[in-house]
């Protein structure tokens, strides 16, 4: 399958209408039972619900805690269209300060106006990719993952409206595509690398899909989220 590719030129729970119905995150046993002929996405919600932490959990961002860190958030957009699973990356902009030309989720540094890292992660989407807050359905949140640029990272996972239309930011992002999931949270794709960096030699995740190379915090993360749905098929 490849890759869709678009280039540059309030929070609502998880929820899942079956049959006129709308079922919310905590009723994810309901949604499988109510949907049989596609069982894909309720069998994901379910395995998510376990899986990950409830976006309920989510502590406030604390500005004042972090000595030396830079508080930041990135989503995780799983999309399911025709009874497939992928996931939205970015390709960052060759002329950005940081990690220019990089693979990397939706997302970015905390700002005051900020309550935690759900705005964060929303807010930077929306800034980015054009994607709003009312076509993100929040799942949950991953661990927290630490860089060798001193960036404390919270990964939110959300289902995005398979009719999305990215509106890119062209000054931050080059273009957006996506990736299946079966290739993203499947752990045997992944390999250990390692790099020599600021005197010390530092181990990392990457992986590649057609042209791309993921590596770095983004392949740190999907390979956590591959772990952690360890068995399910896509």
């Amino acid at each position: 399958m490849g890759s869709l590719r678009v280039s540059a030129n309030s929070y609502r729970p998880m929820s899942l209408r079956v049959n006129g119905t709308v079922i919310i995150n905590n009723d994810i046993e309901q949604a499988c039972s109510l949907t049989r002929q596609k069982v894909i996405l309720p069998v994901m919600l379910k395995h998510l619900s376990q899986s990950i932490s409830p976006i309920t959990d989510l502590a406030n961002w604390n500005f004042t805690e972090q000595a030396g860190l830079q508080l930041a958030a990135v989503l995780i957009p799983i999309v399911i269209r025709n009874n497939t699973h992928s996931i939205i990356l970015t390709k960052r902009s060759q002329g950005l300060n940081n990690h220019a030309g990089q693979i990397s989720f939706p997302g970015g540094r905390a700002e005051k106006a900020d309550k935690n890292a759900l705005d964060t992660a929303l807010r930077e989407t929306n800034e980015e990719v054009g994607i709003s807050h009312e076509q993100i359905k929040v799942a949950g949140f991953l661990d927290l993952y630490t860089t060798v640029s001193d960036f404390i990272i919270t990964p939110i996972v959300g289902f995005i409206d398979a009719d999305y239309q990215a509106q890119i930011d062209a000054f931050e992002v080059e273009y957006v595509f996506e990736v299946p999931c079966e290739i993203l949270l499947n752990d045997s794709n992944y390999q250990r690398n390692k790099i020599f960096w600021q005197g010390e030699m530092r181990l990392f995740w990457e992986l590649n899909y057609e042209d791309h190379h993921i590596w770095g915090a983004t392949a740190a993360i999907l390979k956590n989220l591959a772990t952690r749905l360890a068995g399910i098929k896509y």
